[in-house]
């Protein structure tokens, strides 16, 4: 094997790696995103995929074949613990709240390509954290956040105005009850832990700073349409009286062993990518060359072809892609 032959063979193999999951936006019922994962993303040298308010996102094809990008919204204060939101009685006891299905954010962690990769099981680690989005009104960055997370999709049916945050109405085995509650509308999800615990359930309102709530699980994948997370993202500010917009920044990263660590966000504001050898290596933005590129105004990493739509055309930091010169 020659040395032309030996780089198209890199070539060809790097461009298959990404340092982060493709993100989409718009799938679903109530999905506001899809994070799409492969193999290479439970490597150690690959970064987290981060979403946050204000975060533009490519829409899904079978949603929007015209590729223009939508916007991560706000969460509101309350949208994961409510009293109000309590289907089955009238009550203010905080023991007791749900969450507001449309005052919280959902997305959708794709784990289905990764059993066909040869991948059996995988940890997943999942973030919600307060925001500051650095502009003049500070009434917006005081999310104390929460999570909830279940096995599966739903994208059928419609969906109703409240969900089980801390999975009311299931029993210590995952199953739903069969009486005393209303049954939950997201009929084909189930608690991610299979006991519907705090394991798949954790909210920042008993920590010391407030900011941050953190899930993390092994994840046997069973194949296919089996291998979806459903997370539901809100607020618990406990003061369902004052419910206000609030800004937040999701992180999920994959990995084959268990983390010892908390998540380490992709990249920052003062960041420069710098020349790389070759398609697939990354580029000092945690952006895949030949795949993505850093764009300063939003702090991550955006698809190129999101980079080329007329929006942000010449806004994306491209490093150029250096080649080994040929040996004498």
């Amino acid at each position: 094997m020659n040395i032309k032959q030996l780089l198209l063979l890199l070539l060809i193999t790097f461009s298959s790696i990404t340092s982060a999951a493709e993100k989409i936006g718009g799938y679903g019922i109530g999905y506001n995103a899809r994070l799409v994962f492969q193999k290479a993303d439970a490597q150690k040298t690959a970064s987290a995929v981060m979403l946050k308010t204000g975060d533009d996102l490519l829409p899904s094809q079978q949603e929007n074949s015209k590729l223009s990008p939508l916007l991560v919204p706000a969460i509101k204060s309350n949208g994961w613990c409510d009293p109000l939101a309590n289907p089955n009685k009238t009550t203010t006891e905080q023991t007791e709240c749900y969450g507001w299905s449309a005052f919280s954010q959902w997305f959708l962690i794709d784990l289905s390509k990764l059993k066909a990769q040869k991948v059996s099981n995988v940890w997943v680690q999942i973030s919600v954290k307060r925001f500051d989005d650095a502009d003049d009104d500070t009434t917006d960055d005081d999310l104390v956040p929460a999570l909830t997370v279940w096995r599966g999709q739903q994208v059928q049916g419609k969906f109703g105005d409240w969900y089980p945050n801390q999975f009311q109405g299931f029993d210590t085995k995952g199953l739903p009850l069969a009486s005393g509650f209303k049954p939950f509308w997201g009929w084909t999800l189930t608690p991610l832990s299979n006991n519907a615990d705090s394991l798949s359930w954790q909210t920042a309102s008993t920590a010391t700073d407030k900011t941050t709530a953190t899930i993390t699980q092994k994840i046997a994948l069973k194949g296919g349409d089996k291998d979806y997370l459903t997370v539901a993202v809100g607020g618990n500010s406990q003061q369902s009286e004052t419910p206000h917009n609030v800004n937040f920044k999701l992180l999920v990263k994959i990995s084959a062993t268990k983390p010892t660590t908390d998540i380490s966000e992709p990249c920052l504001i003062n960041c420069t990518p710098k020349p790389t050898p070759l398609p697939g290596s990354f580029d000092g933005c945690g952006c895949s060359v030949g795949n993505s590129c850093w764009h300063p105004q939003m702090h991550h990493c955006m698809d190129i072809p999101a980079c080329d739509l007329p929006e942000y055309k010449g806004q994306c930091l491209c490093p150029p892609i250096v080649v080994p010169p040929c040996p004498n």
